[in-house]
């Protein structure tokens, strides 16, 4: 009986606040991760609460038949993911096959490069003997219709 008021209050919980527990502890992040650690698949991309934003990103996953529970997905906030190389290091320490990054930005900062995406986008990327796969952002296909189809040929590979 307990454990049912337990998980009541938890998704009543995640209901409310989504996958981020709140407590009374500050701790400084750079980066929040939601998903399967194990998974073979992880995609990077800015952190948002445009609802515009989310739904694309819904989108896509399930346009690759993935489940948002079943991958993993580490989402910047701002420009503190550069301060450290602890997103760094948490992307080495996973075991996964695929790395798909949305931005620019992210891109050139795990790639340790000052290409721009179209280069990026041309070429083969690896980090750590994982497969990169360097895209647009979501703001970026909101801003510009035009790189939706591009986003797509893109990421359609990991289907």
């Amino acid at each position: 009986m307990n454990n049912q008021l337990v998980l009541r209050y938890f998704k009543q919980y995640q209901e409310l606040f989504g996958n981020i527990v709140y407590t009374k502890k500050k701790i400084k992040t750079s980066f929040n991760v939601s998903g399967v650690k194990d998974s073979n698949f992880v995609f990077i991309k800015n952190y948002s609460t445009d609802k515009n934003e989310i739904d694309i990103f819904n989108k896509i996953l399930k346009a690759l038949n993935m489940l948002p529970e079943k991958i993993l997905v580490i989402d910047c906030l701002g420009a503190d993911y550069k301060k450290d190389d602890s997103l760094i290091s948490f992307i080495k320490k996973l075991s996964l096959k695929n790395i798909i990054i949305f931005g620019e930005e992210i891109s050139q900062y795990i790639l340790k490069t000052d290409k721009d995406i179209q280069e990026m986008r041309k070429k083969k990327n690896s980090f750590n003997n994982k497969n990169v796969i360097t895209t647009y952002s979501i703001k970026d296909i909101i801003i510009n219709v035009d790189l939706k189809k591009r986003l797509w040929n893109d990421i359609k590979v990991v289907k």
